[in-house]
């Protein structure tokens, strides 16, 4: 009799909801990044994308487009979260029974890592999303000494120059 009551009570557990989570290289591609998932309700409920570069970049746009079927409910409740800072889908309309929402992420500067991660915990019904990201290498500022450097060259220059015109004279 034991030997079932064990594998029933396990049975019985509830479940979390698991979390997928994807590393992305951002020197193996090339801007923008796009992908396209489905958030199952009660079983894939939050996506985590970890962002690293051995090159700084600057993140011009992030962007998400969620799709659900529940008049809006389900995709305005969805978050997306970047280096911990969340932003709310809104609703933008629908069509043919499906409901669109978008959120949009501020640009980050000079950085070589970040993380998104798009969480639907909770929701009734699955939806998806669409996930865009434009990057591009940040701008490397010339150092002082290259100016420094300049202005030498030019000083020696006009001194060579000068000292040339002494000589005809």
């Amino acid at each position: 009799m034991y030997r079932y009551v064990i594998p029933a009570a396990v049975a019985a557990m509830p479940f979390a909801a698991s979390a997928a989570t994807y590393n992305v290289d951002l020197d193996t591609l090339t801007s923008p990044f796009y992908v396209a998932e489905t958030l199952e309700a009660g079983v894939d409920e939050v996506d985590t994308y970890n962002f690293t570069s051995a090159t700084a970049y600057d993140i011009s746009s992030v962007v998400s487009l969620g799709i659900g079927n529940s008049a809006g409910a389900d995709v305005t409740a969805m978050t997306l979260t970047i280096d911990g800072v969340d932003y709310a889908y809104t609703l933008i309309g629908s069509v043919g029974g499906l409901t669109y929402a978008a959120a949009e992420g501020v640009p980050l500067s000079n950085i070589t890592s970040f993380s998104i991660t798009i969480d639907s915990t909770g929701e009734q019904q699955d939806v998806g999303y669409n996930l865009r990201v434009v990057y591009e290498p940040s701008a490397v500022p010339l150092p002082a000494a290259g100016g420094m450097l300049g202005l030498a060259l030019l000083g020696g220059a006009a001194v060579l120059r000068g000292r040339r015109k002494s000589d005809e004279a």
